[in-house]
């Protein structure tokens, strides 16, 4: 899987959780729900954000990260669309 071009293993823990981040915001959730959407706390999500720790099973949880928000935003496009 790779994240702006590059490959997990080449990023640092500061980037991944840079990119958690910014999908969070791009779907326009706070931590605390994106915690429940991804099945953590939001104080894991904090921790991931402020690269403390990575999530366990990272590829996982960023690949069900990007489904969650870009349905969120597929969602809420085609609610403006009407």
């Amino acid at each position: 899987m790779e994240i702006w071009g590059e490959t997990m293993e080449k990023l640092t823990n500061k980037e991944i959780g840079e990119y958690i981040r910014f999908m969070r915001k791009a779907a326009g959730l706070t931590q605390k729900q994106l915690s429940i959407l991804m099945g953590v706390s939001d104080k894991e999500i904090s921790r991931y954000e402020r690269a403390v720790k990575q999530p366990p099973q990272l590829e996982s949880f960023l690949k069900t990260l990007r489904e969650v928000v870009v349905n969120i935003i597929k969602t809420r496009r085609e609610a403006n669309a009407k």
